[in-house]
């Protein structure tokens, strides 16, 4: 708003100030399934600063051109692929100490998925914040996220003092940019995925350096948009190879 005021009233607006807003639009613009809206990642409070008069006539004119379907934010830790058929993230571990972590999850490794403007496996965000720690935790939590993790072990251990703590360790994204390591469990936990365009399939391949300790679980989570209706076909079932 205040660089169309700007430019409304004759101000100048600085370059460098402009470049900015337009990797902001850029974000916008990767990270919106056409036709829905923004992807959710981590926390869903419902806030919006600046909403109003941000027309996806002026993401349009502000963004910068998509010259290839895939894209990652190493900062922010996400690897986009857009297609006129294909919505997907994948969340990555990427952290510093200067980043506020308060609307982190324990979501490394968690998906989104979107086909044809169908939201199908989403992150449902928070939908608590105040009135109940348990639920703001259950909600942030990994069992929630569409990853896969040690069943009743947090990989990054919630506060029971505060409602808005996550104490990620620090970790400058290396990974390419469909494939995540990890070693919140203090052993290394791998996925990587391939989209098929033409075959219109998203493969995943999942792993653990090496097995989790004795009595620990391995478990997968996919939250189904609320539209969605699994649909148990044999040939399509997941298979595990240990």
């Amino acid at each position: 708003h205040f660089y169309l005021l700007s430019q409304e009233s004759g101000f100048s607006f600085p370059q460098s100030a402009f470049e900015k807003l337009q990797k902001m639009f850029n974000f916008i613009d990767w990270a919106t399934i056409d036709g829905v809206g923004i992807v959710k990642i981590g926390d869903d409070d419902s806030g919006k600063i600046l909403h109003y008069g941000i027309t996806p006539s002026l993401i349009a004119s502000m963004k910068q051109q998509r010259l290839t379907h895939d894209i990652m934010f190493k900062k922010f830790g996400l690897s986009v692929h857009k297609t006129d058929t294909w919505h997907v993230t994948l969340r990555h571990h990427s952290y510093t100490k200067e980043q506020p972590s308060g609307h982190f999850h324990n979501d490394i490794g968690s998906v989104t998925i979107a086909y044809k403007g169908i939201p199908i496996i989403v992150d449902p965000g928070s939908y608590v914040y105040t009135p109940s720690v348990e639920w703001r935790n259950t909600f942030r939590s990994a069992k929630v996220h569409n990853g896969f993790f040690i069943e009743d072990v947090e990989p990054v251990l919630f506060s029971e003092s505060s409602l808005f703590v996550l104490d990620l360790p620090e970790k400058k994204c290396h990974d390419p940019i469909w494939k995540i390591k990890h070693n919140l469990y203090s052993i290394e936990a791998s996925r990587s995925m391939v989209i098929d365009d033409d075959s219109e399939f998203v493969i995943f391949k999942d792993s653990w350096q090496e097995m989790p300790a004795q009595g620990c679980m391995s478990v997968w989570n996919f939250t189904l948009a609320p539209d969605i209706e699994p649909q148990d076909k044999p040939e399509l079932r997941l298979f595990c190879h240990w």
